[in-house]
């Protein structure tokens, strides 16, 4: 009896590692534009999207003598310089609450080469959202937005479309 026991929970541990990773919560948020966005009423799910730090008119800068001697291509590099960045409006059905739940600045890594190394980097701002859903919402198909602006005056307005689910 003892031995089915162990070969079940293996079996369990196994089939459980097949199922995906539900999208939407905060070390997986749904990806804007990307992913169907669906929640359940009550829940809070997070969703990310990335903005050009140029459009923001926020320098990331460059990276630094160390990180360039150990650059390998695909790293990331995060920077804390996005302190201008904040939501100034957002809009959704009532009861909704969406919040900014972080912002960084990357610099990851495309290219290296060269002896000294010469490294290639894009730059991109990461912005991860909650939002907050009632209990008392009917399943349906609604519309939000957030409004993620700069000190400078520089606003991008990003359109999600939720899915409520039963």
């Amino acid at each position: 009896m003892k031995r089915f026991s162990a070969l079940f929970f293996v079996l369990g541990l196994i089939l459980s590692s097949c199922i995906p990773n539900n999208l939407g919560n905060v070390n997986r948020p749904f990806r804007l534009y990307v992913d169907t966005i669906t929640a359940r009423p009550g829940t809070t799910i997070y969703v990310h999207d990335q903005a050009d730090p140029g459009f923001f008119k926020v320098s990331l800068g460059g990276i630094t003598e160390a990180q360039r001697q150990a650059a390998r291509v695909g790293q990331t590099l995060s920077s804390n310089n996005v302190s201008e960045v904040f939501i100034s409006d957002a809009k959704a059905p009532s009861g909704w609450i969406i919040d900014l739940e972080s912002k960084r600045g990357v610099r990851e890594i495309t290219a290296v080469s060269g002896p000294r190394p010469d490294v290639s980097f894009t730059s991109y701002i990461d912005l991860v959202f909650s939002i907050r859903i009632p209990a008392n919402v009917a399943p349906g198909v609604y519309t939000a937005e957030a409004s993620v602006s700069t000190l400078e005056g520089q606003t991008k307005v990003l359109p999600m479309r939720i899915e409520i689910i039963p």
